[in-house]
């Protein structure tokens, strides 16, 4: 029988400002969960998961995983053998010991956003569902016309004369920020990038960057939406896998103001977006030698918009999936 208030502990690093991948997920996903009638749902970093699990019908892992989420898991199914339990692969940092952990303290569902994670899954027979947590806050990262748009980026001191290539994210080596460079080589182009504050910056990259003229801001930015709605093409370089989520926020939120999006085809992107307008794969070698700057040329021209694909991706549309799996595990 279905609790008439399905309890879920959504379980996150809670620390610092949302401009970090996986706090944000957790936090959105809890403002939205809340708002469908029959849930109620907290956050809790790993440690206070341990002591309140008891209290809960679901514990649903963001962040991660490693194999010292597998081992927390396991310790809070042996404290409440009813607790349904979720692990969640939107940045995996996994190894031989999270391989030996997973066999002895199973999940009971796992969520992976791209096709390698979900043949792991299948491989070692644990039940699993390809589903993105990444969203888009769609009444905030909306388009604007070009009229408020001169006025936004003279507000934001950044010029009208040239096209704005925007990135967002850690000021990193392994977010491949270099390829940037060869998107600032246009004459025509200005590359921005908002550095997040919760990690440690790269200073040898930020002055590289700096001194090829990029425009590189590392405060915080509570409306960072400005930004995306600013610019006229957004840029994801990054390979590595473990240096951004699955299905990047930064990407969906390019997407839901509209303009064109130049990405490598990390993670889960190419599952999600490889047959939709607005976003243009690429790998390096494509981008090498300034090649960059003429894919932004073509982006911008084109006047592709992609907006209306975004609605699905809403933090409530993520939600309510989530809220409907839920419900489906605890009957089962």
């Amino acid at each position: 029988m279905v609790k008439e208030k399905l309890r879920v502990l959504l379980v996150s690093d809670t620390k610092g400002h949302n401009d970090e991948g996986m706090k944000k997920i957790a936090r959105e996903l809890m403002l939205s969960l809340n708002d469908i009638p029959n849930i109620h749902a907290q956050i809790a970093s790993p440690s206070e998961s341990i002591k309140c699990s008891n209290s809960f019908d679901i514990f649903h892992y963001i962040g991660g995983p490693t194999y010292k989420s597998v081992l927390l898991l396991g310790i809070c199914k042996i404290k409440n053998k009813e607790l349904c339990t979720i692990l969640t692969f939107t940045n995996p940092y996994w190894g031989l010991l999270a391989n030996v952990l997973i066999g002895f303290f199973q999940p009971d569902h796992v969520l992976v956003a791209s096709r390698y994670w979900s043949l792991w899954a299948q491989k070692r027979k644990l039940k699993n569902s390809t589903m993105s947590i990444s969203g888009v806050d769609a009444e905030r990262f909306i388009p604007i016309n070009l009229e408020t748009r001169d006025k936004l980026r003279q507000k934001l001191n950044l010029p009208k004369d040239k096209i704005i290539a925007l990135h967002v994210g850690h000021l990193k080596r392994d977010r491949n920020l270099q390829l940037l460079l060869e998107a600032q080589k246009g004459s025509n182009i200005q590359v921005v990038i908002i550095g997040s504050t919760t990690t440690e910056q790269c200073t040898n990259l930020v002055m590289a960057l700096e001194e090829a003229g990029c425009l590189i801001i590392r405060d915080y930015q509570p409306q960072i939406e400005h930004f995306y709605q600013t610019a006229d093409c957004y840029i994801f370089p990054t390979i590595d896998p473990k240096a951004a989520v699955q299905i990047p926020l930064s990407v969906l939120e390019a997407m839901a103001v509209g303009i064109p999006v130049i990405a490598t085809p990390f993670g889960g992107l190419p599952c999600l977006f490889k047959d939709k307008e607005g976003l243009l794969f690429i790998d390096e070698t494509d981008a090498l030698d300034g090649g960059l700057a003429d894919k932004v040329n073509l982006m911008v021209n084109s006047k592709q918009n992609n907006n209306g694909i975004i609605r699905e991706y809403s933090w409530m549309a993520i939600a309510e999936k989530l809220a409907v799996l839920y419900q489906k595990l605890i009957m089962h």
